[in-house]
C-alpha cells in the first residue's frame, strides 16, 4: 500500500469515527414506562417526551 492511499484511508477513518460518535450522542431513548423531560441550555421547557426513540442537536450553543 503507498503511503497516498494509507493516508486517505486514516482521514477516511478518522471522518466516519467523528460523524458516528456526533450520531450516537444525537439519540436518547426513553423507556416505556417513563416520561422523559425537554432541557435546553440548563432550562426545562414545558414539553414532555413520550417513550421512544428520540433525535436532538448534540451541541447546544449558549449565546450571551
Amino acid at each position: 500500500m503507498n503511503p497516498k492511499t494509507f493516508k486517505k484511508l486514516i482521514i477516511s477513518a478518522a471522518i466516519l469515527f467523528v460523524v458516528l460518535l456526533v450520531g450516537i450522542n444525537s439519540c436518547s431513548v426513553i423507556d416505556p414506562n417513563e416520561r422523559g423531560i425537554d432541557v435546553k441550555l440548563g432550562k426545562m421547557q414545558d414539553t414532555v417526551i413520550q417513550p421512544g426513540l428520540h433525535w436532538k442537536a448534540p451541541i447546544y450553543y449558549a449565546y450571551s
